[in-house]
C-alpha cells in the first residue's frame, strides 16, 4: 500500500518542479542572487567576531603595579595592535580566531601568541596571553 503512493506522488512532484519557463528561471535566478547577497551582508554584520571586535577596539590600559609593568594597547579595527610595554612599542598584527580570542603576531605570521579576552564590558577588560599555556596570565584593562 505504501508503495502505491509513494509511486503516485512522484510524477506529481516532478510536473509540479519542471513547470516553470525559461524566463521565469532566469528571474528567479537575480532575485536568488539578490536574495543571496543580502543574506552574506546580513550575516555579516551580526557575526559573533564583528561584535567581539567591536567591543575590544580602543584604547586599554594596565598599570604596572597589577601586570609588573604598566601595558597600553590600542587595538585598531584594521587588524593591527600598538602595544606599549613599559615604555617599548611593539607593532602588532591580528586576526580574529574566535568569538573571543585574537592570534597576534609580531613579524613571523606563523608565529604569535593567542590573546583570550573575558568579562568584556565597555570600560573593562580580561585578557589572557597564551591561554592553552600551562600557566596562563589573565590581566585586567581598563579602557582610556
Amino acid at each position: 500500500m505504501k508503495k502505491i503512493i509513494i509511486v503516485a506522488i512522484i510524477p506529481f512532484f516532478i510536473g509540479a518542479c519542471s513547470g516553470e519557463s525559461k524566463d521565469s528561471s532566469a528571474s528567479h535566478g537575480d532575485e536568488q542572487e539578490t536574495h543571496d547577497e543580502e543574506v552574506k551582508d546580513a550575516k555579516k554584520e551580526q557575526t559573533p567576531s564583528n561584535s567581539f571586535l567591536s567591543s575590544i577596539v580602543g584604547e586599554w590600559t594596565c598599570d604596572a603595579a597589577t601586570a609588573g609593568v604598566q601595558i597600553d594597547l590600542e587595538i585598531k579595527d584594521d587588524g593591527t595592535i600598538v602595544e606599549n610595554l613599559g615604555g617599548t612599542i611593539i607593532d602588532l598584527k591580528y586576526e580574529v580566531i574566535s568569538d573571543n580570542s585574537l592570534k597576534v603576531v609580531n613579524k613571523d605570521p606563523n608565529q604569535g601568541q593567542t590573546w583570550e579576552f573575558t568579562e568584556i564590558e565597555s570600560n573593562s577588560m580580561k585578557m589572557c596571553w597564551n591561554p592553552e599555556s600551562d600557566k596562563p596570565k589573565t590581566i585586567p584593562f581598563t579602557r582610556k
